[in-house]
């Protein structure tokens, strides 16, 4: 029968290997590249242009979230993507979060999606929402300085 100390050990160790593999995944979800406007402008366009349909959040005048009641997809998604370009930087920030890993790790999943403004709590999306509406465009949001804020599920 293992003892106290031997038991703490497997413990620990556990834990270090499941903070080493959050660190990784975190990591690697993020990527961020220095590029002029324009250039930024195109990869936006394109992602856009290869998704279909309205966002599910759009920011009303009042700078208010509002929701499109999406119809329910039977297409199963597996990332969520979010891109934001800032302006005064010239940075394009891009990161792409498992759907496993925002269901398993809320706060963790939004750590990866660090820099790119794109807040899940705020803007309370489960990931069962975000399953049951499939592959779309959630935000397409553009802000008065030219930040732009693009995040979609495939």
């Amino acid at each position: 029968m293992p003892g106290a100390r031997q038991i703490t050990a497997w413990v620990l160790t556990a834990a270090v290997v499941g903070l080493s593999l959050f660190a990784v995944a975190a990591w690697r979800a993020v990527s961020v590249r220095q590029l002029e406007s324009g250039t930024a402008l195109q990869q936006f366009e394109a992602v856009r242009a290869s998704i279909n349909g309205a966002p599910l959040l759009r920011r009303d005048e009042s700078g208010s979230f509002e929701r499109r009641v999406a119809a329910t997809s039977d297409t199963p998604i597996s990332q969520l993507h979010v891109m934001a370009y800032h302006v005064s930087g010239r940075q394009l920030v891009r990161a792409d979060v498992p759907l496993w890993f925002f269901r398993a790790k809320g706060p963790a999943a939004q750590y990866a999606l660090r820099g790119t403004d794109f807040d899940l709590a705020a803007l309370n999306l489960t990931p069962q929402e975000l399953e049951a509406a499939g592959p779309c465009v959630v935000l397409d949001d553009v802000r008065p300085n030219g930040d732009r804020v693009l995040a979609w599920t495939q």
